[in-house]
């Protein structure tokens, strides 16, 4: 089993390394530090899936939660880099491109709109937006948008259960602590649309 300290070195040596260059599965244009927050998913998610593989094989129960510590460490280390590059009270995108996966009026507030979609990551990365009022500029720049459209956001990044968790641990959304590293979720909070370039 491998030493929690050589785990966090680990991911913090891929973090530290992360490129500049798009991700592979990349098929358009994004912001330089839109690919550092891909590439930072990528590598955290990397670390994670061989240890999490050791965690579902080891049968010694002492050693399981060893190595499930090593686990929550690599989800904390991931989430401090993205807060240490983005902000770590409010961290905030700029003009980052986004697919949209889900455009609708919200059925429980009809002033409201609701916008899901997904960062264009090597990994699925997704977002909900929180509140998006209605605007008759907000609707007109949507109506003319299909799923699958990119478009460009600025936002900030919503933190959840903030005043119980430290925000490593409110970054994220995911149920899941291995949806969260496979799969992370995310929730923005909007403040412009704009065509993605």
């Amino acid at each position: 089993m491998l030493k929690a300290t050589t785990i966090v070195g680990t991911v913090l040596l891929l973090l530290g390394q992360i490129a500049s260059t798009p991700a592979a599965a990349q098929t358009v244009r994004m912001p330089n530090e839109e690919t550092i927050f891909c590439s930072i998913l990528e590598a955290a998610n990397q670390a994670y899936q061989p240890i999490r593989s050791q965690w579902y094989d080891e049968k010694n129960g002492i050693l399981r939660d060893r190595i499930g510590v090593q686990l929550e460490q690599l989800v904390d280390a991931r989430n401090v880099r993205v807060l240490a590059d983005f902000g770590w009270k409010a961290p905030r995108i700029s003009k980052w491109v986004i697919k949209i996966t889900a455009i609708r009026t919200s059925h429980f507030t009809p002033n409201q709109v609701d916008l899901e979609g997904s960062f264009p990551c090597g990994i699925t990365a997704t977002f909900k937006a929180g509140e998006i009022s209605a605007t008759p500029q907000i609707l007109a720049f949507l109506a003319d948008k299909k799923i699958g459209d990119y478009i460009s956001v600025t936002a900030y990044l919503m933190m959840h259960d903030a005043t119980m968790n430290p925000p490593q641990k409110a970054l994220e959304w995911s149920l899941t602590q291995g949806g969260s590293m496979a799969s992370p979720e995310y929730k923005l909070d909007i403040k412009e649309m704009i065509a993605a370039p």
